[in-house]
């Protein structure tokens, strides 16, 4: 038979630590979702060599430059992009945007881009992936965030929080309660 898995990010939601969107916002919250799908689409074609053989939209070109600048500067290396990994012991799953060595950093990591500035909750999902990859044979010592901007800067983030680890996996385990008991919040 198939097992659910809960998503990382839903996970983080379905216990409040991703804030809601208001009803107010939600149409520009769909575009902002629309515009981040085609950066990361353009990042993760960038980061398998084939971002030349595609006409990128000129209005986000700065995104694709600054994630190059990124790359760049850090000496940053993918090896793992946009791929699909289950969490075995924590039951849970995630997709990390990519993850690769630093030359700059001289240690492995675990990358998230974005085209807004830093939340709190990313850096959870960050530990997640971070966690997943580590159950997948792989060691990221790095969590970074980066945030993408469209003149062609980025920001990047070290993600450093000591109890990212132990918030996660008390979320993911309340969410997977939920889940198994048909809860959709803490009342039911």
């Amino acid at each position: 038979g198939s097992v659910r898995v809960t998503g990382a990010t839903e996970a983080i939601g379905r216990t409040g630590l991703k804030p809601s969107i208001p009803a107010a916002a939600r149409r520009q919250f769909l575009a902002a979702g629309d515009r981040g799908r085609i950066v990361h689409k353009m990042c993760e074609l960038h980061d398998i060599g084939q971002a030349e053989d595609y006409d990128m939209d000129p209005s986000l070109q700065g995104y694709l430059d600054a994630w190059e600048s990124f790359c760049r500067d850090f000496k940053y290396q993918p090896d793992f992009v946009e791929v699909p990994l289950g969490n075995p012991d924590f039951l849970y799953g995630c997709i990390p945007d990519t993850a690769g060595y630093s030359g700059h950093l001289g240690g492995y990591a675990v990358v998230e881009r974005k085209q807004t500035r830093y939340a709190r909750w990313k850096e959870l999902q960050l530990e997640a992936q971070r966690m997943a990859l580590f159950a997948d044979g792989r060691t990221p010592v790095y969590k970074i965030l980066v945030e993408l901007r469209v003149d062609g800067t980025y920001v990047p983030t070290m993600c450093r929080d000591q109890k990212a680890r132990g918030i996660f996996l008390a979320a993911v385990t309340v969410a997977n309660r939920q889940i198994s008991e048909g809860l959709m919040g803490w009342l039911g």
